[in-house]
């Protein structure tokens, strides 16, 4: 048998990317070994796999479960003891690899040491590229690796909790993972969902809840009340974190004094337990761009079921936590408009539109308060709760995320305008609640306001509206305090003031002007007698809480420090010069800090800063400050008040410039758009008119044509009858030859009467041509013995024929002058009675030269009767 190979004589670079799984395994437990066994996060083992972060993506992904779980084990080593360092640079290449290697791997071992592994990459940098990229792994089409999945985040949520890990990232896909088929994945969402509520509380079922199965909702609400207001603590810390406290601990320590100590442990728990926003875990949504275009034309309809109709249809839009932060001026004045609609349900559902809006915009929505601030209050007169109840919904939206001071002037205007009691009555609640819901105490200019508005409330003849007002009154007794309002007091009478009193007692308000003050100035007070108490003397305003602290700026300590510190050490009154040094230098330390600590406690005592200051320079022997620097230092003070509330007005102008500049682009870009618009249509029209007018020339230009075909035709047409006529004038004899004709025939003379005056058919010219039958009626032929008018101009006199030949020429000529047309229908010539000539006994000659000439006239008419029929049909077919 041949002897195995040695592979341990191989490089470890190349051990670690053999083909033999055993020979990578022992590679990897070696280079384990030696990151265990380094000096310190720069030792020099690391450098060589810094720069080769590929390498750990082969090992996190090794085709040989043995192997791949000694391989997690070099990659938790590396990064343990290399540091942020090796996170940087190998994080982009582990995560994928060990979730879909580690996470699904059928080895407790290679699972337990892949989420270690996630861990330390959060651990050692920040955690939100880690779960960006373990994320999209629950999307993924095998149950194992989604549950995989579900789990490591359930792990790092129970770790680091939300403070640390944005749940933004997680929630979007737990409703999948409740309606995924695979039973251990919906079991890991169940443990996912419950660690959320622990930290983020109820918030998460506002979140959740809404989108999964009924029966998911009921045993996910049974699972939240079990836990009931447990919250955890966070048990394993980023690095930053670990920095930050072992820095207090030290300060903490080097100070000898425990009580900084206790207050930071106090501020990690709170921030450890405090419930998440809701608001800022979900992302914002476009609403705008799927609000109908025609939203405000149908506002504008004359049918109340229109206007109810579009505001139903958008209702569902609104239904979002957050929303998009965009442009809302015109969709809020068409709100302001439903405002005063006749109509109840518009309004109803207008309001709760807009309260929606205003909770997914939150502070951004104080923009838009000057448009629909004043028409919901007007609407207050209301009665009927349906209608009523959104409104004042709405107002305590607007209020909730905006002031007392921006809410106020609009509020005491309404007051002041309207006269129906309803309203009053309304507003003067909504003041109150106000009142009773600020955190900042009114300033002296509000107070004005508010007592004048309500003094004159107040003597209204309504009973529910005295009331509202004196109840305002009671509430803001009880914010700043009875002082400030006693000179308003001697304005009511003894029954006003008792229960503007009750009022008072009942009130229930938010802000508490004192309690700040009082522990601050119990903090810095010491345990002896104070150093320079003031003379009661001195305090004509004590006890008045209207003045806060955030209003006094803290003077310069610098200088001001410097030379009070020198002056204590310098001098020191005589009768203190027995006392312990340890107590002086008490006293000095205490006074050098005692001016800051004296301005604040002016704002508890409520005397003036110059009076204050005086005080403390001749009680605590502070007389190195002159009253003048104090003078200047107070008119610097308020020249600085003064400049900040420059600033503040300068900020507020610059944001309405911006408003109006978007508003003016937004204008500015439409009006481009009809612009192009009206362009385009108008290029449109003149292509039109083009197109027109080259269908109007052609058809001028085929029209002349056809008049100039038309007049040819004409022309043609009048040549053809010129032509027929004179055809027709040759072919046809005479009247007075046919009767010289017949006159000469020998047996002629000897016909009778009733034979000579038979119809004769013949052919003539009838309206302009030939071919129209003429028959000889008896009816028109004389008898032989009826007298004659001579004629001068008949032939039969020029001939001398004798007398009874001129007779019968007579009787001939007449006859053809009274010739009637009778039209055939088939033959071109209709001879009437011809047929007593050929069957007449005479001689055949004049039968036979009157067949001929009848023939041929026969045949003429025929022909151009055929040649007019195809004129015809040509200028048809023209």
């Amino acid at each position: 048998m041949s002897t195995e190979e040695d592979y341990s004589k191989l490089p470890l670079e190349d051990r670690l990317v053999h083909k033999i799984w055993k020979v990578r395994l022992g590679a990897y437990d070696e280079l384990s070994d030696n990151f265990a066994k380094s000096a310190g996060e720069n030792d020099t083992c690391f450098a060589a796999y810094l720069s080769n972060p590929s390498l750990f993506k082969k090992i996190a992904g090794d085709s040989n479960v043995v192997a791949q779980e000694s391989g997690i084990a070099v990659i938790n080593n590396f990064l343990q003891y290399c540091g942020p360092n090796a996170c940087l640079k190998i994080r982009s290449q582990v995560v994928a690899p060990l979730v879909e290697k580690g996470l699904a791997s059928s080895r407790a071992g290679s699972k337990s040491k892949t989420i270690e592994a996630l861990h330390l990459l959060i651990e050692l940098d920040e955690p939100t590229p880690v779960i960006e990229e373990i994320t999209p792994y629950l999307k993924h089409r095998l149950p194992k690796l989604v549950a995989g999945t579900a789990n490591a985040l359930y792990e790092l949520l129970k770790s680091f909790g939300t403070n640390t890990i944005d749940p933004k990232f997680i929630l979007p896909h737990l409703p999948k993972l409740f309606s995924h088929a695979d039973k251990k994945v919906r079991i890991e969402a169940t443990n996912i969902a419950i660690e959320l509520y622990k930290w983020m509380g109820k918030s998460i079922e506002a979140l959740l809840l809404n989108d999964l199965k009924v029966v998911q909702q009921k045993e996910l609400s049974a699972e939240f009340e079990k836990l009931g207001d447990v919250r955890p603590q966070q048990t394993r810390l980023l690095r930053s974190q670990q920095e930050q406290l072992s820095r207090y601990q030290n300060q903490n320590n080097n100070k000898g004094n425990g009580e900084n100590q206790d207050d930071d442990d106090v501020n990690m728990t709170e921030s450890g337990s405090s419930e998440a926003d809701p608001f800022d875990l979900v992302a914002p949504t476009d609403v705008l761009s799927k609000i109908p275009a025609s939203l405000p034309i149908q506002i504008k309809s004359s049918k109340w079921k229109e206007r109810k109709e579009i505001l139903e249809e958008i209702q569902p839009l609104f239904k979002e936590l957050k929303y998009k932060l965009d442009d809302y001026s015109e969709f809020i004045k068409t709100m302001a408009k439903c405002m005063k609609d006749v109509n109840l349900q518009v309004v109803q559902l207008a309001a709760e539109i807009t309260d929606s809006l205003a909770k997914g915009l939150r502070s951004d929505f104080n923009k838009y308060l000057p448009l629909i601030f004043v028409p919901v209050l007007e609407r207050t007169k209301e009665k009927k709760p349906q209608v009523l109840d959104p409104l004042l919904n709405l107002l305590d939206t607007m209020f909730k995320y905006s002031s007392l001071s921006i809410t106020l002037e609009d509020t005491i205007g309404v007051l002041q305008k309207s006269k129906i009691p309803k309203v009053k009555e309304e507003v003067h609640k909504f003041l109150t609640k106000c009142l009773s819901k600020t955190p900042v105490i009114p300033t002296q200019g509000e107070i004005e306001m508010i007592m004048n508005q309500s003094i004159k409330t107040s003597a209204d003849s309504q009973a529910p509206v005295r009331n509202a007002a004196q109840e305002t009154i009671g509430t803001l007794m009880k914010v700043v305090g009875e002082r400030p309002l006693n000179q308003y007091m001697d304005k009511f009478d003894d029954i006003k003031r008792k229960k503007i009193k009750e009022f008072f007692e009942k009130a229930e308000v938010s802000v508490k002007p004192t309690s700040a003050v009082s522990n601050n100035a119990a903090k810095r007070a010491p345990t002896g007698k104070p150093v320079g108490k003031k003379p009661p003397s001195r305090n004509p305003l004590s006890g008045n809480p209207r003045l806060s602290i955030d209003k006094i700026s803290p003077p310069p300590t610098v200088g001001i420090e410097s030379g009070l510190k020198k002056k204590n050490m310098a001098s020191i009154p005589s009768k203190r010069e027995a006392s312990s040094p340890l107590k002086r230098n008490d006293v000095s330390l205490k006074s050098s800090r005692g001016l800051t600590s004296m301005v604040i406690n002016k704002s508890h005592n409520g005397s003036s800063l110059t009076s204050k200051l005086e005080n403390v320079a001749f009680n605590s022997n502070f007389s190195a400050i002159s009253v003048e620097e104090l003078k200047e230092l107070e008119q610097l003070r308020t020249e600085k008040q003064s400049w900040v509330k420059q600033k503040q007005e300068l900020q507020n102008s610059l944001e309405i410039s911006s408003q109006e500049k978007k508003l003016l682009q937004t204008e500015m870009e439409s009006f481009k758009l009809r612009y192009q618009q009206l362009v385009d249509e108008t290029t449109g029209i003149n292509l039109k008119l083009k197109s027109k007018d080259t269908q109007i020339s052609r058809l001028i230009v085929d029209y002349e044509k056809s008049q100039q075909t038309l007049f040819d035709l004409q022309e043609k047409y009048s040549q053809l009858q010129k032509s027929k006529n004179s055809i027709s004038r040759m072919s046809m004899p005479s009247t007075s030859q046919l009767a010289m004709n017949f006159s000469s025939t020998p047996k002629f003379s000897n016909l009778d009467k009733s034979k000579r005056n038979s119809t004769l058919g013949i052919m003539t010219k009838s309206g302009g041509g030939f071919g129209q039958p003429i028959a000889f009626s008896k009816q028109h032929s004389r008898p032989s013995h009826s007298p004659t008018p001579p004629s001068n101009h008949s032939p039969n006199q020029e001939s001398g024929l004798p007398s009874n030949t001129k007779s019968l020429a007579n009787d001939i000529n007449t006859g053809v002058g009274k010739l009637t047309i009778e039209e055939k229908e088939n033959t071109g010539i209709s001879r009437n009675k011809s047929s007593s000539f050929r069957n007449d006994p005479r001689p055949t000659g004049l039968n036979t030269d009157n067949d001929e000439e009848w023939k041929r006239a026969n045949e003429v008419t025929i022909n151009l009767k055929a040649r007019i029929e195809k004129m015809k049909y040509r200028s048809r077919n023209i």
